[in-house]
């Protein structure tokens, strides 16, 4: 062979070398590249959507951060338009959903309430005190279905309830299940509602004589054994027990806050309710949240759960406002409202006074609540008594300058 001809093959050789590895680094850059995009995308994506404390406001609205929000034809459009953005979505509420209700929900026997929450297929909820305000069997019915000499039949709620630590005192059993299971994409979802302890002192013991509200860790933690015993790592508690934090979390209490290190590690998210404060934090690795109340603001929390594993390997949350400037508001829920304004007449828009000031429900500057003094006064001069005393949750708002409907 000739030295050209050795050069020519030499050549060929070398460019021969060099397409193959450049082939070979291309494949595994892509390969790589595939894995990791494999590995970022292969877990389920799950939303959950918590409302608390709505007490039945369904035509009432307030202001957060400047803007108008509340209301149930805009809580329903944020929570359908957030729904449909993945369909991996349950709806979930931690109690106090009734009870403490304007006309066109108590005048109803807070019917109405049910109603639009079955309209927006709420998955499950939890009872808080204010469930069992009118006793047990009254709580029953709206969730049950049944008779009301008042109102005749009702369907009752399509929403799976759970509430491990209210304790039928015959049977000695939870009065309804411990625990409700869901399943989103192949994951079993377990979910365990509680209710403070102390609606033991909020409710009239006439209308909790057939129950016993239990300790709320107790309760949790026994349930949770149940449901790891059936394989479930994902678990949800839905507590009507108070939360409270900083906007990024920081400087956490409430009773939740304080439960969090004694109750199970197994929990992985705590639906909080109650005190109806803000609340976005972790405790004892427990993400917890509360979106204040009455409708004016929902909870998202974001799950990503290995499908192999079943274990939630990402948490975080938001609270978000229901403010009208963003949203158009649902028609299904104001065609529901329609009907129970008409239903309800014009009973409730009448004119029954004139307040030269306003008389506010807060706390002034001597410690006293001035609406609290004249509610405890006006009681105590019509029962003819020398002590009358006033609870501030009975006080749901201040009473505004001017008309008084």
């Amino acid at each position: 062979m000739s030295k050209f001809q050795a050069a020519i093959t030499s050549l060929f050789i070398l460019v021969f070398i060099i397409i193959f590895v450049t082939y070979k680094i291309t494949a595994f850059s892509s390969n790589h590249s595939s894995t990791n995009h494999s590995t970022s995308n292969r877990y389920i994506q799950l939303q959950l959507l918590g409302v608390n404390d709505f007490h039945g406001q369904l035509n009432k609205y307030q202001m957060v951060s400047g803007n108008m929000a509340g209301g149930a034809e805009y809580l329903a459009a944020y929570l359908k338009k957030y729904k449909q953005e993945n369909p991996n979505t349950l709806l979930v509420h931690a109690g106090d959903m009734v009870g403490g209700s304007p006309p066109i929900s108590s005048q109803f026997q807070d019917e109405p309430t049910i109603e639009f929450l079955n309209l927006l297929h709420f998955d499950v909820g939890t009872p808080g005190n204010h469930e069992l305000d009118e006793g047990v069997n009254e709580m029953k019915r709206l969730i049950h279905g049944g008779f009301n000499k008042k109102t005749g039949y009702f369907q009752g709620a399509n929403t799976a309830y759970s509430s491990a630590n209210i304790i039928d005192r015959k049977s000695g059993i939870p009065l309804l299940p411990p625990y409700v299971i869901k399943q989103m994409d192949g994951i079993d979802i377990g979910f365990i509602g509680v209710v403070t302890k102390e609606t033991n002192m909020y409710v009239s013991p006439e209308n909790r004589k057939e129950v016993e509200i239990t300790d709320e860790v107790s309760a949790i933690n026994r349930t949770v054994k149940l449901l790891k015993e059936k394989g479930i790592k994902v678990i949800i508690v839905l507590a009507h027990n108070s939360a409270k934090s900083e906007k990024a979390g920081a400087n956490s209490t409430g009773a939740l806050v304080e439960m969090a290190p004694k109750i199970d590690d197994e929990v992985d998210v705590i639906f909080a309710g109650h005190s109806h404060e803000y609340a976005n934090t972790v405790a004892a690795g427990k993400l917890i949240v509360q979106a204040y109340s009455n409708g004016k603001a929902f909870s998202q929390v974001k799950l990503e759960i290995d499908p192999h594993s079943k274990m939630i390997v990402k948490k975080q949350a938001k609270i978000i406002a229901t403010s009208h400037h963003h949203i158009k508001p649902d028609e299904e829920t104001v065609a529901l409202l329609n009907k129970y304004r008409k239903r309800l007449g014009s009973n409730f828009n009448q004119v029954i006074g004139e307040m030269p000031e306003e008389i506010r429900r807060n706390q002034d500057a001597n410690g006293e609540s001035p609406l609290a003094k004249m509610i405890a006064e006006s009681e105590r001069e019509a029962m003819g008594v020398d002590i009358a005393f006033v609870h501030q949750g009975e006080m749901r708002k201040s009473l505004k300058k001017g008309r008084s409907l």
